[in-house]
Parts: structure tokens; sequence; C-alpha cells
């Protein structure tokens, strides 16, 4: 664009009227720019009318109702100078989004080059911009996870306290069958522990599910022998003579969200996806956030149970150490009888 005095001075040539005749009136770049676009709406002459009355500034602003015949061609004037200015600001907006998408398309091509698929497939699947639920291998997870195999090892136990307290709520233990949902937990890690899921999903929700059976070993159910579980370990618990003997299937759900708000940039190389490209995407509806989901194949865990670690409430606790004590006095009771016979023999047979 040419600079603004010679833009000025070009002006009022073309609509022939000299700058000392009107009224004072600063111009600037955009509003050179916008004059040259209302006289292609509106006429130079009109726009030499405004500039000569000193309306220009006013009818600019669009702080200027005019009634005359002039007025729709000079509104239409505004609105397409308008238009060409938001024109103007969002192509820079637009370019940018194109730029980020593009670093995306080769931070993808880097992580499948790395061998890093879970962070090249969450990539992908941003960028195919229609927020489908992903779903991801949780038995992968449990193993290649450093850590959250010791703490899957966790899970199990706390399974077990569990389906300890409910069957110790029932009078009878045998032959129960129940469901158990675990609490909701947060599994958080380090870039050394996974880089791969580092990358994309280091801070996610899971919990577990499981089925319970209470059994004897002289009369293992038909599910539990039918669950996979080997014939020599099948052999052993009929083998075990217990009549206590519990049974988990167990699986892990997880659950979480990809969105615009990572616990940590993606680094691949001399490439660094941040926070602000993603907003940037989603922003301008280039890209869309989505759900991870995800559930384990079946564990089983077969174990012999103690009732005797029933916890007793403390009104029962009481009653138990009466009773106690009044056994306890019917015993001192007895021997003292038993000593009184033994010192008087005579007494006795008398």
């Amino acid at each position: 664009m040419q600079n603004v005095s010679s833009a000025k001075s070009s002006l009022f040539k073309k609509i022939n009227i000299s700058p000392k005749k009107t009224k004072k009136y600063k111009t600037s770049s955009s509003s050179i720019y916008q004059i040259e676009e209302l006289q292609k709406t509106i006429g130079n002459q009109e726009v030499a009318r405004l500039i000569e009355s000193g309306e220009i500034e006013d009818v600019l602003n669009g702080n200027m109702d005019i009634e005359d015949e002039k007025s729709t061609d000079i509104e239409e004037g505004i609105e397409k100078i308008e238009e060409i200015d938001n024109e103007d600001q969002e192509q820079p907006e637009i370019d940018e989004v194109e730029e980020i998408r593009k670093k995306f398309n080769e931070a993808i091509d880097i992580a499948y080059s790395k061998g890093l698929i879970n962070t090249g497939n969450f990539l992908y699947h941003f960028l195919e911009n229609d927020g489908r639920t992903l779903d991801i291998d949780v038995d992968a997870i449990i193993e290649n996870i450093k850590g959250f195999k010791e703490e899957f090892n966790n899970i199990i136990d706390e399974a077990k306290e569990n389906a300890l307290d409910a069957i110790n709520e029932n009078e009878t233990t045998d032959g129960l069958d129940f469901e158990l949902i675990g609490e909701k937990k947060k599994c958080k890690f380090s870039k050394s522990d996974n880089e791969d899921y580092f990358n994309v999903l280091n801070k996610f929700n899971y919990s577990y599910k499981a089925r319970v059976i209470t059994f004897s070993a002289s009369d293992i159910p038909d599910v539990i022998e039918n669950s996979g579980i080997s014939e020599p370990d099948l052999e052993s618990i009929k083998s075990n003579g217990s009549d206590k003997l519990a049974f988990i299937r167990l699986s892990i759900n997880l659950n979480d969200r990809f969105d615009k708000y990572l616990e940590n940039p993606v680094v691949l190389g001399r490439l660094e996806i941040r926070n602000e490209d993603l907003q940037k995407l989603v922003k301008n509806e280039a890209a869309k956030e989505f759900n991870v989901r995800g559930i384990s194949s079946d564990s089983f865990v077969i174990w012999e149970y103690d009732t005797s670690l029933k916890e007793v409430p403390e009104e029962e606790e009481e009653n138990i150490e009466e009773d106690i004590e009044e056994e306890h006095e019917e015993d001192i009771e007895e021997v003292k009888v038993d000593v009184k016979e033994v010192e008087n023999p005579a007494e006795n047979e008398s």
C-alpha cells in the first residue's frame, strides 16, 4: 500500500478538491483505505462532499445517520469496508491454524517413527476433529507403565479385603455370589516410567470391577471350572479340602479425556506441542477434544479366606467380655469347692 502522504495527495487529486478548502480531518493509513473503498461504493463526489463538510469522520466511525438518498449506499459501503477489515484480521489467524496443523502432522510422523504409537494415535485422533471416544489397550498400560503393575497387585489385595468385609456381613458364607465396584483413583507417572503414555495419558482415572463367589473345595461351581483355570490349579483346589474358598474375577476400567489442557508439553525432537496450540485448533474448529476409555482382560484369583478375622462391633465385644467374666467366676467357684472337699474329707464323709 502507498504511504499516507502520497495516498492523501492522490485522493484529493482524484476528487478535485484542494486540501486548503476542506475542514481539518486527520487521516491515517486505515482511514485513507476506508475512503478509497467508500469512493467505489458511493462515488467520488459524495465522498468529496462528506470531506468538505467534515462529516466523513462521523460516517467512517458509524456515528452519523445520513437520511438523504445516498444513505443506503453509504451504509452498504461502510458494511463492505468492515467486511474487508474483518477478512484482513481473520486471515493471519487462519494461516496460524494451518501452520499448527502442519506442526501436528509432522509431530505424528516423528512419533510413529520413534515407536511412540499412542502419542501418534492421540494426536491423529485429535486432528480428525470428530470427537469420537478413543479405545485404549489397558492390558498394555498395566504391562508397560513402570510402577502400574505393582499398583495392579495392590488393587487385587484391596478387592480381596473388600470381598472379605462383604462375606463377613452374611451369616452363611458359602455359596455367595456378588459384585464389587472399587473407588475411582488417579494414576500419575513420569516420563521415565513410559514416554509414549506420558505424552498423552500421564494422569488418568481408573477403578476396578469384580465378581466374587464363595465355595467349598468339594463343590466347585461351573462358572469357576469354566473360567479358564488350568487343570493342575483346579486339581490343587479340589485337594485343598477347605470349605472357605473365594473366587474373584477382576477387570480394570480406565477413563480419561484428551483436551486442550495437557499436563505437560509434548516434546518430539525439535517440535513442541503446547496447550496454546491445542486451544487455537479447538477455538477455530480445526480439532476436537475426545474421551478415552478401556477395559482390561479379566484376572482370576482364588484364595482361602478366614472369617475369624471378622471385626466385632463394640457392643458385641462388651457382651463377649461379660460372658467370659461370668464363665471365669463360675470356674473359680468350682475350684474353691474342690479345694474345700480336699481339705475337710471327714466333714464331707459325715
